[in-house]
């Protein structure tokens, strides 16, 4: 396997690992009538996990941040893929629920 290969998997890997860990177990009860969005969940969350899980996916992507850093910037597909995952990331923990704040 090549080494793109390799770094889109393990893209999709994290990618999936970051939905995982930020997914609120109370947005499934998100239904219109009652809890009407995620911000009536966040308000009603009890065990909030982000705190523990946040730098834990920033764990798991930081091999892709070390071989763009090593690479000193100059692969493309690579930069795309690892500041396409530290936006995403930040959204999934940060910004949509900024909103709520």
């Amino acid at each position: 396997m090549s080494k793109l290969a390799l770094n889109i998997i393990y893209a999709i890997f994290c990618t999936l690992f970051i939905y995982i860990m930020s997914y609120l177990e109370e947005e499934y009860y998100t239904n219109g009538r009652d809890i009407k969005d995620i911000c009536d969940t966040y308000r009603a969350l009890l065990d909030d996990t982000r705190e523990l899980f946040s730098p834990t996916c920033l764990l798991v992507i930081s091999p892709l941040i070390y071989a763009t850093v090593k690479k000193r910037f100059k692969s493309l597909p690579l930069n795309i893929m690892t500041f396409a995952l530290l936006a995403y990331w930040i959204w999934q923990f940060f910004i949509r629920l900024m909103i709520c704040i």
